[in-house]
């Protein structure tokens, strides 16, 4: 299934992140609205598009994922990992399944980019959940 393209961007006069234009700022995911919900145990796609001069190791909490492209080229070894580095300017697909229900953190490993908000929440739900 394949889920809306999340854009990394950044606003240097304030120095804030972004994540599809939301910035999520603080230390911890609590009280966070999720940017998406994903059906439990369903195969997800995402896509990631790093619209900065930065590079960003991008770490997804509770799932390991597989790097499937790269700037629209597929990736020779899809070994599973958790953190992705992306380039300035990459643009990414990521696919795993969401077999964990709750509530996961997709943020940037640079400290100083997750704490002037390039995190976001990502729920996990069964369908029932979801309404």
């Amino acid at each position: 299934m394949p889920i809306a393209p999340n854009v990394l961007t950044t606003d240097m006069a304030q120095a804030i992140w972004s994540i599809n234009g939301t910035s999520m700022t603080g230390d911890g995911h609590a009280g966070m609205a999720p940017l998406l919900t994903l059906g439990r145990g369903k195969t997800h796609l995402i896509t990631m598009r790093n619209r900065t001069a930065w590079w960003h190791p991008m770490h997804l909490h509770g799932f390991s994922f597989r790097v499937l492209t790269r700037n629209g080229a597929a990736v020779p070894h899809r070994r599973w990992a958790d953190t992705v580095l992306m380039a300035p300017e990459d643009t990414i697909e990521i696919a795993f399944v969401a077999d964990a229900p709750g509530d996961w953190m997709l943020h940037c490993h640079v400290t100083d980019h997750q704490m002037t908000g390039l995190m976001t929440v990502l729920r996990v739900a069964d369908a029932e959940d979801r309404r």
